[in-house]
C-alpha cells in the first residue's frame, strides 16, 4: 500500500487480499484511476462511503468478509463491470445498486439477504447473477429469470415457499 501511494495517479490494481484488514484503509480514496481492487479474505465489516468516489473501478472484490450491508454510495461506481460479495453477511443491498448499468457479474452467494431490491431487475447488462446459498422463493425466482433473460442466474435448490 505504502509503494502505491508514492505514485497514486498510475495505480490501477490493488490486490490487499489476505491482509487481516478490518477497515478499508483511507488512504486507498486517493487512488482516482484505480481500476481493480481486491480486499478478499480479510475481516472488514464495513465499506466507507468514499468507495463510491473510485469512479473509474471496473472490478471490486470484497469477498469473504464481515459485510453486513453495503454502502449506497456503490451505486456512483458507473464503471464497475464485476462486484464480488460472497461469503459475507450482507443481510440488505441498497436500491443505488441498480445503478450498475456497466456491471456484467455480481456474486452475492451465500450472505443473508432477506430479500432482493426491485431495482436488480435494472441490471440488463448483468451476465452472471450468484445467488446460491440464499433462500429466495420459487415465484422471486421465476420473476428474476424472465426479467433477466440473458443473465445466466444460480440458484440453490428451488424453494416452494414465502416469505
Amino acid at each position: 500500500m505504502i509503494d502505491a501511494l508514492r505514485d497514486s495517479l498510475s495505480v490501477e490494481v490493488l490486490d490487499l487480499s489476505r491482509d487481516g484488514l478490518h477497515e478499508v484503509p483511507h488512504r486507498i480514496a486517493a487512488l482516482v484511476n484505480l481500476k481493480e481492487l481486491y480486499l478478499a479474505h480479510n475481516k472488514i465489516d464495513e465499506l466507507p462511503p468514499f468507495i463510491g468516489s473510485l469512479t473509474k473501478l471496473e472490478i471490486l472484490d470484497v469477498s469473504v468478509n464481515k459485510l453486513t450491508t453495503i454502502p449506497y454510495q456503490i451505486g456512483s461506481l458507473s464503471a464497475l463491470r464485476e462486484l464480488v460479495l460472497f461469503r459475507n453477511r450482507i443481510a440488505l443491498l441498497p436500491p443505488s445498486i441498480g445503478s450498475l448499468k456497466s456491471l456484467n457479474k455480481l456474486d452475492l452467494w451465500n450472505n443473508e439477504l432477506e430479500f432482493l431490491p426491485p431495482e436488480l431487475l435494472q441490471l440488463t447488462s448483468l451476465q452472471e447473477l450468484d445467488l446460491r446459498g440464499i433462500i429466495i422463493p420459487y415465484e422471486e425466482q421465476k420473476k428474476l429469470s424472465k426479467n433477466l433473460p440473458a443473465t445466466q442466474i444460480y440458484f440453490s435448490t428451488p424453494c416452494n415457499c414465502s416469505k
